[in-house]
């Protein structure tokens, strides 16, 4: 059995070739043994080393490039939500201001019509001035709700039949003539009755309050009493219109007449 050789005759060996080589030689082995050990030393230090180096510092220029991008971003964002924010308090002080132009043009509308508390006394002291009329019905219209929701649900009072109308009473003038009796002496009866509301809720509205009076006369005093509620300072709306001879010279006229408030309350029949 061959034994191994020792090492340290192998160097003694290994030393005696080197030494029987020239200086040129010698130098020359030197660099080849330095720079295989750098290679070595590069391969397996360096090398991954320098890789990791590579690798990190790749990725934080990445981190950098992608926190530079949110930042921008964010600024983006801000300087957007402060535009919207801007535009809508422009938008809220232009609306609150139309809202306000809105309540003052509807105050003066409101004041030029007749309330619907004095709607009674007003048509009383007209009819009142035309003694050749007569009263021969009245029918409350109820209330109706203009600003309710646009899918029909508009409050409105329940508007009673032609046979629950009031009709006035007459009485008979010192000359023998029978004209209308004053519209608060009528015969009452159960007035409109309103839709059940949500009597506590602050929402505002704007209600629309009819009345339907039917008169009768001659042609001329029906005409000289639709020309007096024209001319009156107060006015009211109108709605339809019917005229109907009965018996020559005798007409009867039916009007309907709206006014309108922010009030809900209805006038008491």
């Amino acid at each position: 059995m061959m034994k191994t050789p020792n090492l340290s005759a192998k160097l003694r060996a290994l030393s005696a070739r080197i030494d029987g080589r020239t200086q040129r030689e010698r130098l020359l082995l030197c660099g080849a043994a330095a720079a295989l050990a750098f290679l070595l030393i590069d391969a397996l230090l360096f090398g991954p080393a320098l890789k990791t180096w590579q690798t990190s510092l790749q990725q934080r220029h990445e981190a950098q490039a992608s926190i530079a991008r949110l930042q921008a971003e964010s600024v983006q964002r801000l300087a957007q939500a402060a535009l919207k924010q801007r535009q809508e308090q422009s938008e809220l002080v232009t609306w609150r201001q139309r809202v306000r132009d809105g309540e003052a043009q509807l105050r003066s509308f409101e004041a030029t019509l007749i309330g619907p508390d004095q709607m009674l006394p007003v048509l009383d002291r007209m009819l009142a001035s035309h003694g050749a009329l007569k009263l021969r019905a009245m029918v409350p219209l109820g209330r109706t709700d203009l600003l309710a929701d646009a899918s029909g649900q508009a409050t409105t009072a329940a508007t009673p039949s032609p046979a629950s109308s009031l009709a006035a009473a007459p009485s008979t003038s010192a000359k023998g003539k029978t004209k209308a009796s004053s519209l608060a002496l009528a015969t009452p009866v159960a007035p409109a009755v309103p839709v059940a509301s949500n009597t506590d809720s602050p929402t505002p509205s704007l209600y629309r309050h009819g009345l339907q009076i039917t008169v009768e006369g001659s042609f001329a005093d029906l005409l000289t009493y639709v020309q007096a509620l024209e001319a009156m300072p107060q006015r009211v709306l109108w709605g339809d219109v019917a005229f109907k001879v009965e018996h020559y010279p005798r007409a009867a006229l039916t009007l309907q007449l709206y006014t309108i408030s922010r009030d809900r309350h209805w006038l008491e029949i």
